[in-house]
Protein backbone atom coordinates (compact mmCIF):
# COMPACT_ATOMS: atom_id res chain seq x y z
CA UNK A 1 0.00 0.00 0.00
CA UNK A 2 3.05 2.54 0.67
CA UNK A 3 3.83 2.18 -3.31
CA UNK A 4 0.46 3.71 -4.03
CA UNK A 5 1.29 7.39 -6.00
CA UNK A 6 -0.12 10.75 -3.73
CA UNK A 7 -1.06 11.87 -7.20
CA UNK A 8 -4.08 9.15 -7.02
CA UNK A 9 -5.01 10.38 -3.41
CA UNK A 10 -4.96 13.76 -4.69
CA UNK A 11 -7.66 12.90 -7.40
CA UNK A 12 -9.81 11.05 -5.24
CA UNK A 13 -10.23 13.95 -2.39
CA UNK A 14 -10.43 16.23 -5.38
CA UNK A 15 -13.60 14.64 -6.62
CA UNK A 16 -17.26 16.22 -6.43
CA UNK A 17 -19.32 13.36 -7.69
CA UNK A 18 -17.35 9.98 -7.21
CA UNK A 19 -17.68 6.63 -9.06
CA UNK A 20 -19.85 4.72 -7.06
CA UNK A 21 -16.80 2.08 -6.38
CA UNK A 22 -14.93 4.88 -4.82
CA UNK A 23 -18.30 5.88 -2.24
CA UNK A 24 -18.02 1.92 -1.35
CA UNK A 25 -14.13 1.80 -0.80
CA UNK A 26 -14.88 5.13 1.46
CA UNK A 27 -17.60 3.96 3.19
CA UNK A 28 -15.90 0.83 3.92
CA UNK A 29 -13.04 1.99 5.35
CA UNK A 30 -14.51 5.13 7.63
CA UNK A 31 -16.58 1.93 9.07
CA UNK A 32 -13.59 0.06 9.97
CA UNK A 33 -12.20 3.17 11.44
CA UNK A 34 -15.47 4.02 13.36
CA UNK A 35 -15.78 7.31 12.13
CA UNK A 36 -18.97 8.11 12.01
CA UNK A 37 -20.95 9.30 9.00
CA UNK A 38 -22.52 13.14 8.43
CA UNK A 39 -26.44 13.27 7.85
CA UNK A 40 -27.38 14.80 4.67
CA UNK A 41 -30.92 15.31 3.38
CA UNK A 42 -31.78 12.11 1.60
CA UNK A 43 -34.26 11.72 -1.63
CA UNK A 44 -37.53 11.93 0.06
CA UNK A 45 -38.09 15.47 1.42
CA UNK A 46 -37.58 15.63 5.70
CA UNK A 47 -35.48 12.03 5.57
CA UNK A 48 -31.38 11.63 6.62
CA UNK A 49 -29.12 9.47 5.37
CA UNK A 50 -25.65 8.72 6.27
CA UNK A 51 -22.84 10.30 4.04
CA UNK A 52 -19.26 9.20 3.69
CA UNK A 53 -17.91 11.42 1.56
CA UNK A 54 -17.13 14.26 3.46
CA UNK A 55 -15.49 12.39 6.62
CA UNK A 56 -13.83 10.29 4.32
CA UNK A 57 -12.58 12.90 2.54
CA UNK A 58 -10.95 14.25 5.61
CA UNK A 59 -9.33 11.51 6.17
CA UNK A 60 -7.49 11.72 3.33
CA UNK A 61 -6.03 15.44 3.65
CA UNK A 62 -3.00 13.42 4.91
CA UNK A 63 -2.16 10.16 2.82
CA UNK A 64 1.03 9.50 4.88
CA UNK A 65 -1.22 9.51 8.42
CA UNK A 66 -4.33 7.69 6.61
CA UNK A 67 -1.87 5.14 5.73
CA UNK A 68 0.47 4.55 8.84
CA UNK A 69 -3.18 4.44 10.31
CA UNK A 70 -3.72 1.63 8.13
CA UNK A 71 -0.75 0.07 9.12
CA UNK A 72 -0.87 0.58 12.93
CA UNK A 73 -5.11 -0.57 13.10
CA UNK A 74 -5.85 -2.89 15.96
CA UNK A 75 -7.06 -5.72 14.47
CA UNK A 76 -6.83 -7.94 17.00
CA UNK A 77 -10.12 -6.10 18.50
CA UNK A 78 -12.27 -5.18 15.71
CA UNK A 79 -15.77 -5.12 17.31
CA UNK A 80 -18.58 -7.59 16.47
CA UNK A 81 -20.91 -4.16 15.33
CA UNK A 82 -18.35 -3.24 12.66
CA UNK A 83 -18.11 -6.41 11.31
CA UNK A 84 -21.82 -6.56 10.79
CA UNK A 85 -22.05 -2.76 9.31
CA UNK A 86 -19.21 -3.78 6.66
CA UNK A 87 -20.24 -7.24 6.10
CA UNK A 88 -22.62 -5.81 3.07
CA UNK A 89 -20.07 -4.45 1.60
CA UNK A 90 -18.04 -7.86 1.89
CA UNK A 91 -21.14 -9.51 -0.05
CA UNK A 92 -21.05 -6.49 -2.52
CA UNK A 93 -19.72 -7.66 -6.06
CA UNK A 94 -18.84 -4.32 -6.78
CA UNK A 95 -16.79 -4.10 -3.84
CA UNK A 96 -14.15 -6.23 -5.14
CA UNK A 97 -10.32 -5.43 -5.74
CA UNK A 98 -10.83 -5.65 -9.71
CA UNK A 99 -13.50 -3.93 -9.99
CA UNK A 100 -12.25 -1.07 -7.44
CA UNK A 101 -9.01 -0.76 -9.74
CA UNK A 102 -11.07 0.26 -12.67
CA UNK A 103 -11.78 3.55 -10.85
CA UNK A 104 -9.09 4.14 -8.45
CA UNK A 105 -5.66 2.24 -7.75
CA UNK A 106 -5.14 4.16 -4.33
CA UNK A 107 -9.31 2.72 -3.54
CA UNK A 108 -8.11 -0.78 -4.26
CA UNK A 109 -5.47 -0.90 -2.06
CA UNK A 110 -7.83 0.04 0.85
CA UNK A 111 -10.51 -1.99 -0.50
CA UNK A 112 -8.03 -5.35 -0.23
CA UNK A 113 -6.91 -3.75 3.32
CA UNK A 114 -10.70 -3.28 4.40
CA UNK A 115 -11.17 -7.44 3.26
CA UNK A 116 -8.14 -8.48 4.82
CA UNK A 117 -9.07 -7.14 8.14
CA UNK A 118 -12.45 -8.74 7.38
CA UNK A 119 -10.71 -11.80 7.22
CA UNK A 120 -8.32 -11.45 9.87
CA UNK A 121 -11.34 -10.35 12.36
CA UNK A 122 -13.18 -14.49 11.78
CA UNK A 123 -9.52 -16.10 11.53
CA UNK A 124 -8.75 -14.59 14.86
CA UNK A 125 -12.16 -15.61 16.42
CA UNK A 126 -11.24 -19.37 15.68
CA UNK A 127 -7.41 -19.14 16.59
CA UNK A 128 -7.97 -17.54 20.07
CA UNK A 129 -10.08 -20.73 22.03
CA UNK A 130 -7.31 -22.31 21.14
CA UNK A 131 -4.75 -19.68 22.26
CA UNK A 132 -6.64 -19.80 25.48
CA UNK A 133 -6.72 -23.42 25.57
CA UNK A 134 -2.99 -23.51 24.71
CA UNK A 135 -2.23 -21.08 27.94
CA UNK A 136 -4.45 -22.83 29.98
CA UNK A 137 -2.57 -26.10 29.58
CA UNK A 138 0.75 -23.94 29.85
CA UNK A 139 -0.15 -22.87 32.92
CA UNK A 140 -1.55 -26.31 34.50
CA UNK A 141 2.01 -27.50 33.13
CA UNK A 142 3.83 -24.79 35.34
CA UNK A 143 1.29 -26.13 38.09
CA UNK A 144 2.53 -29.46 37.45
CA UNK A 145 5.94 -28.73 37.18
CA UNK A 146 6.61 -27.38 40.47
CA UNK A 147 4.30 -30.45 42.15
CA UNK A 148 6.63 -31.93 40.30
CA UNK A 149 9.89 -30.28 41.41
CA UNK A 150 8.57 -30.15 45.04
CA UNK A 151 8.25 -34.38 44.43
CA UNK A 152 11.88 -34.54 43.42
CA UNK A 153 13.01 -32.26 46.28
CA UNK A 154 11.22 -34.58 49.10
CA UNK A 155 12.57 -37.81 47.19
CA UNK A 156 16.36 -36.45 47.02
CA UNK A 157 15.97 -35.56 51.00
CA UNK A 158 14.34 -38.97 51.43
CA UNK A 159 17.14 -40.78 49.40
CA UNK A 160 19.75 -39.13 51.71
CA UNK A 161 18.34 -39.85 54.81
CA UNK A 162 18.22 -43.52 53.30
CA UNK A 163 21.74 -43.55 52.39
CA UNK A 164 22.87 -41.52 55.81
CA UNK A 165 20.78 -44.59 57.73
CA UNK A 166 22.85 -47.57 55.47
CA UNK A 167 25.94 -45.83 56.17
CA UNK A 168 25.28 -45.91 59.94
CA UNK A 169 23.65 -49.57 59.85
CA UNK A 170 27.07 -50.81 57.66
CA UNK A 171 28.93 -48.82 60.78
CA UNK A 172 27.09 -50.53 62.98
CA UNK A 173 27.91 -53.97 60.95
CA UNK A 174 31.45 -53.71 61.75
CA UNK A 175 31.74 -52.59 65.12
CA UNK A 176 30.00 -55.24 65.93
CA UNK A 177 31.75 -57.24 63.88
CA UNK A 178 34.75 -55.83 65.58
CA UNK A 179 33.15 -56.66 68.78
CA UNK A 180 32.50 -59.92 68.02
CA UNK A 181 36.26 -60.76 67.27
CA UNK A 182 37.28 -59.07 70.48
CA UNK A 183 35.11 -61.26 72.63
CA UNK A 184 36.01 -64.65 70.62
CA UNK A 185 39.28 -63.69 71.48
CA UNK A 186 39.09 -63.23 74.65
CA UNK A 187 36.96 -65.98 74.83
CA UNK A 188 40.00 -68.05 73.05
CA UNK A 189 42.00 -66.62 75.55
CA UNK A 190 39.86 -67.65 78.99
CA UNK A 191 39.76 -71.34 77.57
CA UNK A 192 43.59 -71.31 77.34
CA UNK A 193 44.46 -69.53 80.91
CA UNK A 194 41.89 -72.25 82.17
CA UNK A 195 43.63 -75.30 80.59
CA UNK A 196 46.59 -73.60 81.82
CA UNK A 197 44.98 -73.70 85.16
CA UNK A 198 44.05 -77.24 85.09
CA UNK A 199 47.42 -77.89 84.22
CA UNK A 200 48.80 -75.97 86.74
CA UNK A 201 46.70 -77.77 90.02
CA UNK A 202 47.18 -80.72 88.28
CA UNK A 203 50.88 -80.24 88.54
CA UNK A 204 50.42 -78.98 92.39
CA UNK A 205 48.11 -81.62 93.56
CA UNK A 206 50.64 -84.55 92.28
CA UNK A 207 53.51 -82.76 94.30
CA UNK A 208 51.82 -82.08 97.18
CA UNK A 209 50.84 -86.31 96.54
CA UNK A 210 54.54 -87.00 96.40
CA UNK A 211 55.27 -84.92 99.58
CA UNK A 212 52.90 -86.71 101.44
CA UNK A 213 54.09 -89.79 100.43
CA UNK A 214 57.43 -89.46 101.08
CA UNK A 215 56.86 -88.13 104.15
CA UNK A 216 54.72 -90.69 105.36
CA UNK A 217 57.90 -93.78 104.16
CA UNK A 218 59.98 -91.68 106.09
CA UNK A 219 58.40 -92.26 109.43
Amino acid sequence: MRAVVLYDWGWVRAMQRPPHGVKLVIEAVCIMRSIKPKKVAGEKPGTKVDDYWEPGKSLLQDPGKFLEGLFKFDKENIPDSVIKLVQPYIDNEEFQPANIAKVSKACTSICQWVRAMHVYHFVAKGVEPKRKALQEAQEDLAVTQLILDDANEKLAQVEEGIATLQAKYHDCLAKRDELDNKCQLCENRLVRADKVRERAMGTKLLHCLLFAVLDWVSV
